[in-house]
């Protein structure tokens, strides 16, 4: 398969057949994550792998129980609850495999590298015919104290990519994409940002934190919102900064801004 059709084609799976994964092939998977840039080269990752379906079924339940007692004091959205709520929900969507991408130090830079290596896995297992799906919502109760040391993981290390792995029931389309915004920056503009990129005249779509569904959809600046405003160019938000909303009746929440 060519790298470019992989890229196009990759979209999360969350249904899975019982099918097991051996190790020889989940092996072959974290030598291609390990081939990701990093950093001054420190390659600062490590991997985790649960393969029998009735553990990770049991943190499943209880990783879904603890992010329902403990919503507000991790900023739960409401449509996050409203999700785990369900009785049907399982966080780990029944796969047969449960792969962890470590950051062997606390620093952002190894999380950002961890990211890459993630990327790497789950383009790769595309390849072999294996679905992938990043399990963001269960990363807080994984990083419990408790939780690494029952699992076997290091106190220092952090979970930065819970991913699913298994054989998909049937392969989902990909969602479509917006259009990549670009600045063609010139050395030669001392201009401030025009006035459709300024933040007060851009629409904006807020998600919640793993990113699944929109919160809010409007232009800036948002009544409620904090950080929206200290930002002028929209190019320095989108993508890269994230804004926190003020208390409300749904807590407070971290989420991601676009241009719409």
């Amino acid at each position: 398969m060519e790298l470019i059709d992989a890229l196009y084609e990759r979209s999360a799976v969350r249904e899975f057949t019982s099918a097991p994964i051996d190790r020889p092939t989940i092996a072959s998977l974290f030598e291609a994550a390990i081939l990701a840039p990093s950093a001054m080269n420190l390659q600062p990752w490590a991997f985790a792998v649960i393969t029998d379906p009735e553990w990770i079924e049991n943190c499943s339940s209880r990783a879904k129980a603890w992010l329902l007692d403990n919503g507000p004091q991790i900023g739960l959205s409401s449509p996050a609850r409203d999700m785990l709520e369900a009785a049907d929900y399982s966080i780990f969507y029944h796969a047969p495999v449960l792969v962890m991408v470590l950051a062997r130090s606390a620093s952002a830079q190894a999380s950002e590298d961890c990211c890459l290596a993630a990327q790497n896995l789950m383009l790769a297992g595309y390849d072999k015919g294996i679905g992938s799906c990043w399990i963001g919502f269960s990363r807080p109760w994984l990083n419990l104290p408790a939780i690494k040391r029952e699992l076997g993981i290091p106190d220092q290390y952090q979970v930065v990519a819970p991913i699913v792995l298994g054989i998909p029931k049937q392969w989902p389309k990909p969602h479509g994409r917006r259009p990549a915004e670009v600045h063609w920056l010139e050395k030669s503009q001392s201009n401030p940002p025009a006035a459709s990129q300024t933040l007060a005249n851009a629409e904006v779509i807020l998600r919640d934190f793993d990113g699944s569904r929109t919160i809010y959809s409007a232009a800036l600046p948002l009544p409620g919102f904090v950080h929206t405003t200290e930002v002028q160019d929209l190019g320095a938000l989108v993508g890269k900064t994230y804004v926190k909303t003020a208390d409300t009746d749904d807590h407070a929440r971290v989420v991601y801004a676009e241009r719409r």
